[in-house]
This record gives structure tokens, C-alpha cells and sequence, in this order.
């Protein structure tokens, strides 16, 4: 998912208000995407889309996801210690 995937997912998950920049062309792109995805509908009680049971689940597989660590290795390949 690019990052602005991720923003309007987050976005439908946690706010009660309309998309930011709902009118622009890239996030009209995402948020068509995220519908036939199924990862976020229309809901009509509130201002636009909220996040499906398939969409709140990728929000935690998201969240669940570990933090990369860094390692340091030598020439050879080998992890210094």
C-alpha cells in the first residue's frame, strides 16, 4: 500500500469527517481503489466512507506489522556483535 492508501484507510478507520482533499484527482483514485478493494464503503451517517469488517482487519494486520531492525555486518557478511 502506498502511503496515501494507508492515510485514507486510517482515515476512514478512526474519523468521524470527510476525507482531506477528497477533490483531488490521486485521492478520488485511492478511495475508488479502497471501495473495490472492500476495504472501505459509503456511509450515509456519516461525512462520506468508513472501513469495512475486511478493512478494520487491515488495519490491525498494519499495525502488527514489527518495527525493521538494523543490524551491522562486515565486508564479508558477517553481524558485528
Amino acid at each position: 500500500m502506498t502511503s496515501l492508501e494507508i492515510t485514507i484507510l486510517l482515515h476512514c478507520h478512526t474519523r468521524n469527517d470527510e476525507i482531506p482533499y477528497r477533490d483531488l484527482p490521486a485521492v478520488k483514485q485511492v478511495v475508488q481503489a479502497l471501495l473495490v478493494d472492500e476495504l472501505i464503503k459509503a456511509d450515509g451517517d456519516r461525512c462520506g466512507f468508513c472501513c469495512t469488517e475486511k478493512g478494520k482487519a487491515h488495519v490491525r494486520q498494519l499495525c502488527n506489522v514489527p518495527l525493521p531492525v538494523s543490524q551491522w555486518v562486515d565486508v564479508a557478511g558477517n553481524q558485528i556483535k
